[in-house]
Formats: C-alpha cells, structure tokens, sequence
C-alpha cells in the first residue's frame, strides 16, 4: 500500500483513502502509530458517509482509542455504518442491543440487526440469531429457524469462527438447550482444537449427545472416533452400528467408510458383498472416490458376488424409501 498517494487522496477529500490511511495510523502500518491521527481521518470519512470509516470510528470509541470508551458514540457511528448495510456494524450493533450497551437494552432490535448481518453471511450473527431463536429473545420461539441459521453459520463462508471466544461461549449454550447442531460443532471444535484445547473425549461427548438426536454427521463422525480409538476405547462393532445409522439416512461419507470398514474386516468380518454395496451407493450418490473403489473392487469378485451385491443395493433403496443425501436441507438431518 503506497502510504504517500493515499495521503494525497485523503488530503484531496476521497473518502475511501481517508478512512484507508486512519487505519494506517491506527494499526502502524506504513507509519507510526497514532490513534490522534486514526481519529481525524477517520471522522473526515465518516462525516462524508463512508460505511467503513463509520464503523472503524465506532471500533475507536467502543475500545477507548484516542478518548475514553464510548458506547453511545459507537452506537451512532455502527448505526449509520448499519443503515448502509455494513454487516460487521449491524453485528456491532446488535451486540449492543442485546446487552444494552449505549442503548436500553433491546431483544427485538438485537434480532433485527443479526438478521440483517446474518442474511449478508456473517457466521457469528448467523450463530447469535440461531440461539435467539433457540431461547425465543427478540423473536417468536421457532426451533426450526434456530437450527436453520446454526447450520447456515457451519455451512456459509468460513464457518463458525472458532478463534472468537464470543462465538465459542454461544456456541456452547446453545448446545447446553440440547441443539444437536450446535452438539455437533462442539465435538468437531474439541476433535480438532478449534477455538478450545483439543480433547477426544469431550468430542466424543458432544457427537454421541447430537448422534442421539438423530444428527447424521454426528453420527458418522462417532462412528469415526469408534473406528480410531480416539476419545473412547476402539470398537469397530460400535464403529459400525453408527456409520450405519448415517448411511441408512442417505449420508455418503458414511456410506465410503462403511464400505472400507467391511472391505478391510479390520476386527469384523470381512464382506465384499456389503462393501461393494456401499461403494456403489455413495458413487451414485456422488462420492467420486466411494465409485472408483466399487471399480476396483468388482475386479475383485465373482460376477455372482458383484450381482448380489447389486441385488442389495436394490434392496436398500426399497428399504430406505429412496432418501439419499442433498434431496432436503443438511439441517433438518435430524430424526
């Protein structure tokens, strides 16, 4: 970034390069740091309505950066950032509201303005709205829409920010009301250390409280720590039962270990027959490498085993009523 043309626009009364050279100043980057000088361009582009400048001023009056921490003032200035559709100052903002700060507190308008943020695919607002719609804050009680905006806050953009600990600590509530989305991002933080200290036994406790539920990622990723050791002592039976319950819900992933589960016989007792049926029914579903393993597998058997293999993928699709993977919302996978 070319410090000197940015402060030539600035100085010309381009809104843009003011607010780009008050960050400048505020983070030290390509100048020393100095929250005075932050300030003034800041406030130029602000007062011209720069979305952004309006926000990073409010940032500056909500961490006591130049002058003493204001609420109110950083209200004013994500309000106006807010009005213009800037999703980090309607998220700003209704954090504010819902804990009444430099406003009265206020669950309708904290609701109102993590939607408005959520629906441009801010994974925490997406988060907060889920657990408002979880508690019934703000909004009419709606179990649906809350597990809704969880999984779009699993599923949209980056995902859950697991480094936020705001994020973190709703997330955990939410989970602590019994919603298995939530249960589920838990054990999939706690499996990988994201946003907490890695711990499989606590992963195991949160997939196996969402697996119970009926959440068929739960499901499959307990079957995984089963299958691993991970968290709990090594079972392939129980590895099995749950992988099994995801696949019979049309879950391919699922369906691809199974399939090398019963390949392998690791500690179960090896069936080609059912591996291949797996194989062949995520590779229809569309698991690239589940249909290049049936391929290979079927060089590997009597045409007679190929055959009831496929017999019993006949089978499943009568039994299972045809419900495959992608035919509804990942969110409603719950029974």
């Amino acid at each position: 970034m070319d410090y000197n043309s940015t402060k030539h626009k600035a100085e010309a009364g381009n809104a843009e390069a003011q607010c780009t050279l008050g960050i400048m100043y505020a983070k030290g980057d390509f100048v020393p740091q100095s929250y005075k000088e932050a300030v003034k361009w800041l406030r130029q582009s602000a007062d011209q309505g720069n979305a952004m400048g309006q926000f990073y001023l409010g940032v500056m009056y909500s961490e006591g950066q130049a002058f003493p921490k204001d609420w109110t003032e950083a209200v004013k200035w994500w309000g106006k950032a807010a009005d213009q559709g800037h999703a980090p100052a309607q998220h700003n903002l209704a954090t504010r509201y819902y804990n009444g700060e430099g406003v009265s507190q206020d669950y309708s308008q904290a609701a109102f303005w993590y939607c408005k943020a959520a629906e441009q695919g801010s994974a925490r607002s997406q988060l907060l709205l889920g657990l408002m719609y979880a508690k019934g804050l703000g909004v009419d009680q709606n179990d649906d829409e809350a597990a809704m905006w969880f999984q779009k806050a699993v599923e949209g953009g980056s995902g859950i920010p697991h480094d936020d600990p705001e994020a973190v600590a709703w997330c955990r509530r939410a989970a602590e009301l019994g919603y298995p989305v939530a249960q589920f991002i838990l054990g999939d933080m706690y499996e990988d250390g994201k946003g907490v200290l890695q711990n499989y036994p606590m992963a195991v406790k949160f997939y196996r409280e969402a697996a119970e539920k009926g959440f068929i990622l739960a499901q499959s990723n307990l079957g995984g720590m089963y299958y691993s050791g991970k968290g709990v002592q090594q079972d392939i039976t129980e590895a099995a039962k749950w992988l099994r319950r995801a696949a019979d819900r049309g879950y391919a992933v699922a369906m691809f270990n199974l399939g090398i589960l019963y390949n392998k016989g690791k500690r179960i007792f090896p069936d080609k027959k059912e591996a291949l049926k797996w194989f062949i029914i995520a590779g229809k579903i569309g698991h690239e490498r589940a249909a290049k393993n049936a391929s290979i597998l079927m060089l590997d058997m009597t045409f007679d085993d190929v055959a009831k293999a496929e017999d019993m993928v006949r089978e499943w699709k009568v039994n299972s009523g045809g419900v495959i993977e992608g035919k509804r919302p990942w969110w409603k996978f719950w029974a």
